[in-house]
């Protein structure tokens, strides 16, 4: 768990989840992890393609540091937004020609000049990008050398099944409406959508179907939201973040409905503005033949509430995702874990995952804390558990019911990084994006439940950080309740 691995899953978590800015909270472990020191010279060395993953992410990190310290630590975004009608009243953009910016190896893929496809289930998005734009199959983006500059331009690859009725609500009194299928219910919850300063409805045609266009910025009162709509399983969407506008563009393409959407940072110059407006105008809209409706949750390993089948390790267990009402849903990745955040759209607050012992298929023990024969019973793993190493006990080894059957608990908090990253008693391949979990830290509360299932010992490993709210901690126990074994 050392300095530049904690740096390393921060940066890369940021890279990956196609945010639009730092949250606070991993700006602030960023600003903790690299030393402050004057930094005037160009981050980006000369042959940067030739040094290795971890040297570029370092690289990256002190970039972010600089940014951040040169815009005086500027809110972080949701990544929402759209090619506007008018700037912003405080944007002054400069009124000689902007620099090309440099194609980023971390970034999405730098695309060459000319035509390009977006693609949902069903319709494709055919468009035309100018030089140095970066973008995968449901986006496109433009980071022109500092964070506020960059620009979006995306669809959506799921059903928007609610809005926020008020953007500017705290996360206990958010109330989710929902909204049918049609182009015109989902504009009519845009049109009552409160804590957003509004240009639109308008009627328009985008890519040849007709549309309603919204012009969207956040109010200067309200504080940062998480998204100002969800999906089936109450995850939210797109979310504007103080001097962002965004334009959301509901389409009608042959009755079915479809959202495509873009974004401008305040710190856009106008050039970089009109590529995002003239990319916009060269839209053309391609339904798909005989395509489904759109899937009710969104892509990335997002859970919808209700029952979850997997087998880990071959022990097959299902487990239930619990009603999501205000917060960001639980999202899977393969095989070895569950996370969720709550506070930002980077690193998790909350994680569950689960192993044999000790023949963990993605998972190996970690050598310094779990010294322990093969041979070694639940009551032996748990009393490991419970005063290894850079650890304090708050509870346990008491007894428990994991799906039925005989388990022991354990929860203790980190006082020191002792163990292995990402988990602490385990450590496995940390790649991956979105709410990822990446290090265990010190302050992090551990609960360890063991439990024998047809003579193999799986340990299951709920874990918090100091950010997790009361609830977040109850829903990993209610997670883990709700475990049964097939």
């Amino acid at each position: 768990m050392s300095t530049d691995r904690d740096v390393t899953r921060i940066v890369r978590s940021w890279l990956e989840d196609g945010a639009t800015a730092l949250p606070d909270r991993v700006l602030d472990r960023v600003l903790d992890k690299v030393p402050a020191t004057s930094q005037r010279s160009s981050w980006r060395p000369a042959g940067i393609a030739d040094i290795n993953n971890a040297a570029r992410l370092a690289i990256a990190a002190a970039a972010v540091v600089v940014v951040a310290v040169g815009i005086n630590l500027l809110p972080s975004s949701g990544g929402v937004g759209g090619p506007p009608t008018a700037l912003p009243a405080s944007t002054s953009p400069s009124p000689t020609a902007t620099p090309r910016p440099t194609p980023d190896p971390l970034l999405p893929d730098l695309l060459e000049p000319g035509s390009f496809d977006l693609s949902t289930p069903r319709m494709r998005v055919h468009l035309t990008v100018p030089a140095g734009w970066s973008g995968d199959e449901t986006r496109i983006s433009l980071f022109p050398g500092h964070w506020t500059g960059s620009l979006f331009l995306a669809v959506t690859t799921h059903d928007i099944s609610y809005v926020l009725a008020d953007a500017c609500s705290d996360e206990a009194d958010v109330d989710l409406v929902e909204v049918g299928p049609t182009v015109e219910e989902l504009a009519i919850a845009l049109t009552n959508q409160t804590g957003i300063q509004r240009s639109g409805p308008v009627d328009v045609t985008l890519g040849g179907y007709p549309a309603r266009k919204f012009v969207l910025n956040l109010l200067a009162a309200c504080p940062e939201r998480h998204g100002i709509w969800a999906d089936a399983s109450r995850t939210y969407g797109i979310g504007l973040t103080h001097g962002e506008t965004a334009t959301v563009y509901v389409v009608d393409v042959n009755g079915s409905r479809q959202v495509i959407w873009s974004a401008y940072m305040i710190g856009a110059s106008a050039e970089h503005i009109a590529e995002l407006e003239a990319i916009t105008d060269s839209i053309e809209i391609e339904p798909v033949p005989g395509a489904g409706p759109l899937p009710g949750v969104a892509d990335g390993g997002w859970l919808p509430i209700g029952r979850h089948a997997l087998t880990v390790d071959g022990i097959p267990l299902s487990f239930s995702v619990p009603e999501l009402l205000a917060e960001r849903g639980w999202a899977r990745y393969r095989g070895i874990y569950i996370s969720k955040d709550t506070v930002g759209s980077q690193g998790a607050e909350g994680a569950i995952y689960w192993t044999a012992f000790p023949d963990g298929a993605d998972t190996d023990p970690c050598a310094d804390l779990l010294e322990l024969t093969r041979a070694a019973s639940i009551s032996d793993l748990a009393a490991v558990v419970s005063t290894a190493p850079g650890t304090e006990l708050v509870a346990g080894p008491v007894a428990a019911t994991v799906g039925g059957r005989p388990a022991k608990h354990v929860v203790v908090t980190v006082r020191d990084d002792f163990g292995c990253d990402p988990g602490f008693f385990f450590t496995w391949d940390p790649a991956g994006g979105g709410p990822a979990w990446w290090t265990t830290n010190a302050g992090d509360t551990i609960n360890v439940w063991i439990v024998n299932v047809d003579g193999k010992l799986l340990v299951i490993v709920g874990e918090t950080t100091t950010d997790a709210s009361a609830r977040l901690e109850q829903e990993v126990r209610d997670i883990v309740d709700s475990i049964q074994f097939e």
